[in-house]
């Protein structure tokens, strides 16, 4: 989900995907069929719930799987300080974990609540979502994001946002069936040289 460019400093070649909480419903829990406003999907025997201390290692296992999809690499202070903050009650970054029958982790998805100026109601943006290669087109990633739907609604947000490569194409296709399509967005990034207290990119000359 999280689509870091080889070429830090450039346009990055994603979509921007937006999804109004009232675009879609979400009905029965994990197992059953849930439906939305574009059709019904029968799901795998798993379950979705914030994550809890046991889970760190499946989660450890599929964030490694995660960053090397991208090729992305994360230090591991930073590791140990995201999964501290989605234990924490008081973080602004919060998860979810799809567990199997086992109880062993097959996915997870990282958010975090903000507000915006074009909304009085906070949005939700959905940062990270991973579904093990094993547990894949089973439905995971689809309850996920209705899970998510479902937390827009009960907080009463505005709406669920997320980012992805432009060739990431299995996820862009339940994306599509869900949203109805990316918006016309290009996503900038500048990244600050922390060595050097500057942004590591060309120098820009401004007014």
């Amino acid at each position: 989900m999280n689509p870091q460019a080889a070429e830090p400093y450039l346009a990055e070649s994603i979509v921007i995907v937006y999804l109004h909480a009232k675009d879609v419903s979400c009905q029965g829990p994990c197992g059953e069929v849930v439906s939305s406003s574009r059709g019904c999907v029968a799901v795998a025997d798993f379950t979705i719930s914030a994550p809890v201390p046991s889970d760190e290692a499946d989660w450890r296992r599929n964030w490694a799987l995660y960053l090397t999809r991208y090729e992305v690499d994360v230090a591991p202070a930073t590791t140990d300080k995201v999964w501290h903050r989605l234990l924490d009650p008081l973080s602004a970054t919060k998860g979810l974990i799809a567990r199997d029958a086992d109880g062993r982790g097959i996915g997870f998805c990282h958010t975090i609540q903000h507000e915006i100026t074009w909304t009085i109601e906070p949005v939700l943006y959905l940062e990270d979502m991973f579904v093990a290669p094993e547990a894949r087109r089973q439905g995971v990633a689809r309850a996920l994001l209705l899970r998510l739907i479902q937390q827009v609604r009960e907080k009463g947000l505005s709406r669920l946002y997320w980012m992805t490569r432009v060739n990431n194409e299995p996820a862009r296709a339940l994306y599509d069936q869900l949203t109805g399509g990316p918006d016309a967005l290009v996503r900038y990034t500048l990244r600050l040289d922390r060595q050097r207290g500057t942004l590591a990119t060309a120098a820009i000359d401004v007014g």
